[in-house]
């Protein structure tokens, strides 16, 4: 198969490096996973059958292929590029402020403070909404179908309502185009992220450091560093039906957010989560698509 045609295809994800399923992290986390397993003092699992396969990830499968084709087939129609925003923000930049240079940056050091403020900007949006998410009613309808996972596996993260990722696309050409259109306008070139391996450097930290067992069921916790940075463990507290535990950890990378926002929880000391949301009972693709719209008709509570 050409790769043309590949690209296009959602098992691409598996072997695209900048892609959160590109298959090097999978088997990553396998590893965590069996090492974690094997010093644990309890039973996991992780690895059981039926945790895998059943009614949950069926649903997470089949809304993932759905979004991929309208990425695929909308989404080039509604939105410019995030390139082409940098480039409005940029000339905005220019005619409210006039021309302004700061020369004698190195480049290395301009391709590291871009990709800092890229990164601190883009967690905080995330993060901010997120929290929304969780706090106003209409975007809670939209958000809710994350949250009806009963089984929490890698392809859980792309468990979401059509709704919400286009909330959040529109986040991402928000804040690429800022940041790359100010550096534009501050030192005249568009800096580009550090790679490794042929991945962005931020997304390969970020799996390598266990991205993809947030969504599964082994709780690795980060201890002290939990403070600074999101476990899997503190995440999968998110995705739990106890609202205290399930309104906390909003965090997608950092988790000074949580602590400035006062919604960071621990992990320690928290035993078995049950995933899902409090009511419901039983898996329904149907009523997760039209809750948006049609909330009122499933009498469902807000936060529930």
């Amino acid at each position: 198969m050409e790769n043309t045609v590949w690209h296009y295809l959602p098992f691409d994800h598996f072997f695209n490096p900048n892609k959160r399923i590109y298959w090097p992290y999978l088997v990553l986390c396998v590893f965590y996973a069996l090492i974690f397993i094997w010093f644990s003092r309890t039973k996991k699992n992780g690895f059981k059958i039926n945790y895998w396969f059943n009614k949950s990830t069926l649903n997470d499968v089949i809304i993932w292929l759905g979004n991929h084709i309208i990425q695929l087939t909308i989404f080039p129609l509604l939105f410019i590029s995030s390139l082409s925003l940098a480039s409005r923000f940029y000339h905005s930049l220019n005619d409210v402020f006039g021309e302004i240079q700061f020369g004698g940056l190195p480049y290395s050091w301009g391709i590291v403070l871009y990709s800092v403020s890229y990164f601190l900007l883009s967690d905080f949006t995330r993060f901010i909404l997120h929290y929304l998410m969780h706090h106003n009613q209409f975007l809670w309808r939209i958000h809710r179908m994350h949250h009806t996972a009963e089984s929490l596996t890698p392809i859980t993260f792309f468990r979401v309502h059509p709704f919400e990722m286009v909330l959040f696309h529109l986040r991402f050409l928000l804040v690429h185009g800022i940041v790359t259109g100010t550096f534009i306008y501050l030192f005249s070139e568009i800096f580009d992220f550090p790679t490794i391996f042929g991945s962005s450097f931020f997304v390969f930290f970020t799996n390598v450091l266990g991205g993809n067992l947030r969504h599964s069921n082994i709780p690795i916790g980060f201890g002290f560093f939990e403070r600074f940075l999101v476990s899997p463990k503190q995440h999968q507290m998110h995705h739990s039906k106890q609202i205290d535990m399930q309104q906390s950890n909003y965090g997608s990378f950092f988790s000074f957010w949580d602590r400035l926002f006062s919604t960071w929880k621990s992990s320690k000391g928290v035993k078995e989560i049950q995933y899902g949301i409090k009511e419901e009972a039983q898996q329904s693709l149907v009523k997760d698509l039209l809750y948006p719209l049609f909330g009122d008709m499933f009498k469902i509570k807000k936060g529930s």
